[in-house]
């Protein structure tokens, strides 16, 4: 005995002592007897409305009596009533069971954890602290479906799951005939090492032919015959029949049961010769293929249905969380305890407070939810704005839906499938030259580059960035990088970005993608050149964006519109040209200030109507944009010239104009 707490009863006649082992006892001082008045005598969470003697205690210490003259215990988990005729309900804290049969939303969660689709719109999850194994329906009703307590271990095998011990669950699935594997591994004493299977009438029984090495991860393949289980001690993933239970090893090296030898190898080879270091959650794709992750040596890998190949999909066996816009091959990934396969093949895991997504098509990583600082916020919003705590199990549903456990903030979390995967059709300079530069404005288009949410499209005016002097490399949760850095984004659109090509004066093809929310494009092979020339238009005109050096508006007088005036340059007059793509000027740029400026460090050549004008001035203005200050020609002809301008060797597009009067 282990006393705790000591009440006399108000007769003083009886004494109650609270014993920390999981009893009360009481003590009568007439009689000097002595017997248990509530607990059994091992820990656990109470279920309320049994008999105070059939009811688990969970450190029992001080206790009160209430006005009704029931007794109030406090435990580990809150306060529990003992009524006089011995019956055990909730007083205060956590309830096990709290919100059974009502909404799922206003049910009491405790630390939950893995969770599966029952296939009928609805889902399973542990509870963790509560020691359950509870199911939300299609309608969001929620219920329990096994387990009494967590402390105990593994117990009431061959009996109703409602009455069963639920221990330390590490993983958890669900076939299609509706019976519920979970897999149970902690070092207790006795260690509790079990695969167990609960069946749609309610029963609970120890499932497989073997012992397992810690079994950790679970899921059913889309045939519906086999099981795949991770063996955490064993390194290997486990492959079960389901019709009877038979075990075998699927990938890694050893017999299931057994303790294998953790490292990395096989890449490229058939999965018997891999090696895994701790593998943990495991998902299969409707193709069959099977997804691990590899723990101990940060990475997840993909395996081939027939066993016969297995690679890495992401991860570079740093345990970290950078990579992001790049391929998931040469990231660093900390997965914690969360991995799933959606739908449309691509794998999202999570990493604490946040979740990562390898897209399917392109292999490309990046954060869909959540980031760097936890906490709870974001329902109902952007994903990427959203703000959870130990994002744990995770998988999804046909729908592309994710579900996952926020487990510190006590809650089941979903999310929505993203747009589309965007689209690049094709890449140039704002004024339509085939290549980009470094510091140039260029135009990407394509399909799906933004959400619908934008519209016709939004510019960058109201980026908070502006007020540190930068400027924005996301818009509307839309972010481009080019050779793999970030770009700066003023326009976006479903079908065209504009953005600001980043300082790099790598020569030659360079790579371009786009991502959208969570969807990352394929990425877009364009040439990366010392110089892109390209005159910037008024509009969807072929007219060169020019001023007189009044500050008046050039071109023909045709293109005047209410509020804006246009007159042609005349003949031996010095006009300010706009244009992008030269490259660096003499002054030193910091990349992304919004503030730029310096003379190029040679003048272009620029011809008017075929016939070379005086270039006066030529540099930067501000970010991306460069000024030609250029005397026309005086015997220019009268109507619209073509307009050229060459430097470094390349020349603009052609059917540029410039109006002369």
């Amino acid at each position: 005995m282990t006393p705790s707490g000591v009440l006399a009863a108000p007769n003083g006649n009886v004494i109650y002592v609270s014993d920390a082992v999981g009893r009360i006892r009481q003590i009568n001082l007439s009689s000097n007897q002595i017997v248990t008045y509530a607990g059994v005598g091992t820990a656990g969470i109470s279920s309320y409305g049994a008999p105070a003697t059939q009811t688990q205690l969970e450190d029992p210490g001080s206790m009160a009596f209430a006005a009704d003259g029931s007794l109030l215990v406090a435990q580990t988990f809150g306060v529990l009533r003992i009524a006089a005729n011995g019956v055990v309900s909730n007083f205060a804290g956590i309830d096990p069971e709290a919100g059974d049969g009502g909404t799922a939303p206003n049910a009491i969660l405790a630390y939950p954890g893995y969770l599966a689709p029952d296939g009928k719109g609805g889902f399973v999850f542990n509870d963790g602290a509560n020691g359950r194994i509870r199911a939300v329906t299609s309608a969001g009703v929620i219920s329990t479906v096994a387990g009494i307590n967590e402390f105990t271990g593994a117990s009431g095998d061959g009996g109703l799951a409602k009455n069963a011990g639920i221990a330390f669950v590490r993983g958890l699935t669900v076939d299609a005939a509706g019976n519920i594997y979970i897999a149970q591994g902690a070092f207790a004493t006795p260690s509790t090492f079990e695969l167990r299977r609960i069946t749609p009438a309610g029963t609970i029984n120890e499932f497989g032919n073997s012992t397992f090495a810690l079994p950790t991860g679970l899921a059913v393949d889309p045939t519906q015959q086999f099981l795949y289980m991770t063996e955490a001690n064993g390194n290997r993933v486990v492959k079960i029949d389901l019709s009877n239970g038979n075990a075998t090893t699927f990938a890694g090296q050893g017999a299931p049961g057994t303790t294998g030898t953790a490292g990395f190898a096989g890449d490229g080879g058939p999965a018997a010769n891999a090696q895994f270091s701790t593998p943990g959650q495991i998902a299969v794709d409707a193709a069959g293929n099977v997804y691990v992750v590899d723990g101990g040596n940060s990475r997840i890998r993909r395996i081939s249905a027939s066993g016969s190949l297995i690679q890495t999909i992401a991860g570079n066996g740093t345990y970290a969380s950078t990579g992001d816009g790049g391929p998931a091959t040469s990231a660093s990934i900390a997965v914690f305890v969360g991995m799933t396969v959606d739908s449309a093949g691509n794998v999202l895991f999570s990493e604490g407070a946040k979740i990562r997504r390898v897209d399917a098509v392109s292999g490309i990583v990046n954060t869909v939810a959540g980031g760097s600082i936890g906490g709870f916020a974001g329902d109902g919003g952007p994903a990427l704005s959203a703000r959870f705590a130990d994002a744990e199990g995770m998988n999804s549903d046909s729908l592309g839906n994710v579900y996952f456990a926020d487990a510190l903030n006590h809650r089941i979390r979903l999310l929505s499938p993203p747009d589309a995967t965007p689209l690049i059709t094709s890449v140039d300079t704002a004024g339509g030259f085939p290549d980009i530069a470094q510091n140039a404005w260029i135009q990407i288009r394509g399909a799906n580059l933004a959400p619908s949410s934008v519209g016709a499209g939004i510019t960058w005016s109201s980026a908070p960035e502006f007020a540190l002097g930068m400027m924005p490399t996301q818009l509307s949760g839309v972010s481009v990088k080019v050779n793999g850095n970030p770009a700066f984004i003023y326009y976006v659109s479903a079908t065209q970005i504009n953005v600001l090509t980043p300082l790099d004066s790598t020569l030659g093809p360079v790579q371009i993608v786009v991502t959208n929310g969570s969807n990352s494009s394929a990425p877009f092979t364009a040439t990366l050149r010392a110089a892109a020339p390209s005159f910037l238009l008024f509009g969807a005109t072929q007219y060169d964006a020019a001023i007189h050096i009044s500050g008046a508006l050039l071109g023909p007088v045709s293109l005047s519109v209410p509020g804006y005036s246009f007159t042609p340059a005349q003949k031996g007059e010095t006009v300010s040209l706009y244009a992008t793509g030269f490259g660096l000027p003499v002054t030193a740029l910091v990349d992304g200030s919004s503030s730029q400026g310096g003379a190029l460090p040679s003048l272009p050549t620029v011809l008017i109507g075929g016939l070379q004008a005086t270039v006066e001035y030529a540099g930067v203005t501000n970010p991306g944009l460069y000024q030609l200050n250029v005397t026309v020609p005086a015997n220019a002809v009268s109507g619209d010239n073509s307009l050229t301008v060459s430097y470094s060797g390349l020349t603009s597009p052609l059917g540029i104009l410039l109006a002369v009067q």
